[in-house]
């Protein structure tokens, strides 16, 4: 059995990109940008909020443009139901990884 074979049933995608190690440090860099998606994401509808933007259309819109984005998509509508536990991430998600 090989490493393919065991990772098959849980992977959307499987791609070599390099010597040992190499998708670890992949890994580890789509764990920064994801964090840092959300992060502008939750951000972004704080802003809103402050400046009393309805976050619906706010949403509405905003995933219509270039600022939209798979983070946007999960935490917004639940946000705009006042549920906010859409996203959690913890330090143990990026220990995981190593």
């Amino acid at each position: 059995m090989v490493a393919k074979d065991i990772l098959l049933p849980c992977c959307k995608r499987i791609e070599r990109i390099g010597s040992l190690g190499m998708g670890t440090k992949a890994k580890l860099i789509s764990n920064f940008l994801a964090l840092g998606t959300v992060s502008l994401a939750i951000e972004s509808l704080r802003a809103a909020k402050n400046l009393d933007v309805d976050w619906e259309k706010f949403y509405n819109l905003t995933s219509l443009e270039a600022g939209s984005s798979k983070s946007l998509d999960r935490i917004a509508p639940k946000a705009i139901k006042e549920e906010y536990d859409s996203y959690a991430f913890t330090i143990d998600n990026t220990i995981k990884d190593l």
